[in-house]
């Protein structure tokens, strides 16, 4: 996080200090000033994103080195709040998600695959369709189960 003074902003964006100060009473940089200062990455998207509601010219009047600077620090603090997702928790590691998914389903799949077999002795020779159809069910409420419990688990 690089903080930077009112005037160095000003004359990285090619603006007067007045007007970065006025911008700042306006409340544009509200959540980027940290001990009187600005911090870049935040005060760069706070003002080009105030810029672009007010309109697009602005950003077109740029150099073509300002652009690319202002491209490269809203990629940098767009990295940073990742970073920042994945150190707190909010964002999980896809092989990680893929990994608990699998086993998951391959703890279903081998319950339901399981099924016949365990239902089979008790079915054999019965007539009652409504019987059989009660215990099936029930074999199927207790897989899905599992299913639960292991979902529960893997969190």
């Amino acid at each position: 996080m690089e903080l930077i003074t009112q005037t160095e902003f000003a004359k990285m964006v090619g603006v007067s200090q007045p007007y970065i100060a006025k911008l700042i009473r306006k409340g544009v940089f509200i959540d980027c000033i940290k001990d009187k200062k600005l911090i870049k990455e935040c005060a760069l998207k706070a003002y080009y994103n105030s810029k672009k509601r007010k309109s697009i010219e602005d950003y077109s009047r740029l150099s073509p080195l300002q652009k690319v600077q202002v491209k490269k620090d809203e990629w940098a603090a767009k990295l940073n709040e990742l970073h920042y997702r994945v150190q707190t928790g909010e964002f999980k590691d896809k092989e990680e998600i893929d990994k608990r998914a699998e086993n998951v389903l391959v703890a279903f799949r081998n319950k339901m695959l399981a099924l016949p077999t365990k239902a089979a002795p008790v079915l054999v020779g019965m007539n009652d369709e409504e019987k059989i159809k009660a215990i099936i069910i029930n074999y199927i409420d207790e897989a899905l189960s599992e299913l639960e419990r292991l979902k529960e688990l893997s969190d």
